[in-house]
């Protein structure tokens, strides 16, 4: 297997991930800046070690790309090493719609442009080969004129039904947590947890459980799913604390192609979320407090507005609880939609996933800004959020996450180790 170095601007960093994940799932090592550049190396000796190390390159092209002045050295570099790309040490990864030039324009590219997920994975494999040879026989060309002998009986057309069944456009997974199996038929593959919650007490899996037994569990579900079907489109039931969903989205990542969907109560009715195309929502930082320090609080409430006299009932718990551990907590961020928080604050899945992409962001932004080593998170939002937000935390270092507890206070729950 190979090492790959992924060139790419910050507007391209999620191609860029995507891109690394695949790859790394498919077997081979990657260097990217964002997983693997961590605070207080040297960027320069940094880049340096990644271009001596790394088989090939991969330049993911854009007009942010093309553009911009640091990634021109990086790509040839590679270029310089082998100029008539007999090695293909240089692989230019079209995601937007450009045209390069200049010495760029004579490396052949993978486009990526238009392409579905399914199609996107695919050619970043056929890449790594030497041929590009299908491997099933082309159809023949000429069929059209072939002269068909009328005595013999045409195909039975169910045959090729049972043969080789249509591919499933989504599997069924059924975690438990506040309550029970609530679908007929049932999920695909299933687990409950209700032994470890309590709605009442709001009793929830300790960080030390998942640790021991529920990630696991976890991936034995994924496991069992894989081996049913090869779909990545996963519908999600089962009512459970918002920990627990955050964690099943993290186990589930987007960027190793995961589609997630759940129903959710939008308007006080039932609505089946796609969290695969993210609306124009965005958030905003309402209150900062502290200073740089290894423990950030960072609070994200979607669901609780705001009351009489502009007094938000989340904000004043989770301020009271920054106030309440003054030696555990070094800074506080609390984010809010900019639409306003409520109950119908989100109205799709899209909704959903535009606000977690930036939660992501904002998440990176905050904890370079504080220098924390531990992200403390805090959630008062719809499942499909958390559920979203889940499957987009790759490559945003340690986070604990927390769940309310019965008098308005918050506990530990899971501990998410991201990279």
């Amino acid at each position: 297997m190979e090492t790959f170095f992924v060139s790419y601007t910050s507007h391209d960093r999620t191609w860029a991930e995507w891109i690394a994940w695949t790859l790394e799932e498919a077997g081979h090592s990657v260097i990217i800046q964002d997983w693997d550049f961590r605070p207080g190396g040297n960027f320069v000796l940094n880049m340096q070690r990644a271009m001596q190390k790394s088989d090939r390159t991969i330049a993911v092209l854009s007009p942010h790309f093309l553009q911009a002045e640091y990634t021109q050295s990086e790509w040839a570099s590679a270029f310089a090493q082998d100029p008539q790309s007999i090695k293909r040490k240089l692989i230019p990864v079209r995601v937007a719609d450009c045209k390069p030039d200049g010495l760029l324009k004579s490396i052949a590219y993978v486009d990526l442009v238009g392409c579905s997920q399914v199609e996107a994975t695919e050619k970043l494999r056929q890449m790594l080969h030497d041929r590009a040879k299908p491997s099933q026989a082309p159809a023949f060309p000429g069929i059209g004129n072939v002269h068909h002998d009328a005595s013999i009986a045409p195909d039975f057309p169910g045959d090729r039904n049972l043969d080789t069944p249509a591919p499933a456009t989504s599997v069924s997974l059924g975690i438990y947590g506040w309550d029970g199996p609530q679908t007929d038929p049932p999920p695909m593959v299933e687990r409950d947890w209700r032994r470890y919650c309590d709605r009442d007490s709001r009793t929830v899996p300790t960080p030390e459980l998942w640790e021991t037994e529920l990630f696991a569990d976890l991936k034995q579900a994924k496991q069992d799913l894989a081996e049913r079907s090869t779909c990545r489109a996963i519908e999600l039931s089962g009512n459970r604390p918002l920990t627990m969903t955050l964690a099943i989205g993290a186990t589930f990542p987007a960027v190793a192609g995961y589609q997630l969907r759940l129903q959710q109560f939008t308007d006080n009715q039932p609505a089946l979320w796609h969290l695969a195309q993210p609306s124009e929502a965005r958030l905003r930082v309402r209150q900062q407090q502290g200073a740089p320090g290894d423990d950030l609080l960072f609070a994200i409430n979607i669901s609780i507005p705001t009351g009489e006299n502009f007094i938000n009932p989340a904000w004043e718990e989770i301020q009271e609880f920054y106030t309440d551990h003054p030696d555990q907590f070094t800074g506080l961020v609390y984010v809010e939609p900019e639409a306003g928080a409520g109950q119908n604050a989100l109205q799709s899945g899209g909704d959903a996933l535009a606000l977690a992409l930036h939660a992501k962001e904002l998440i990176r932004q905050y904890r370079r800004k504080y220098k924390a080593q531990l992200l403390h998170l805090i959630l008062a939002c719809p499942a499909g959020f958390a559920l979203s937000l889940g499957q987009q935390l790759n490559a945003v270092g340690k986070i604990m996450a927390y769940e309310r507890t019965e008098n308005g206070s918050y506990q530990a729950s899971v501990c998410l180790r991201t990279g």
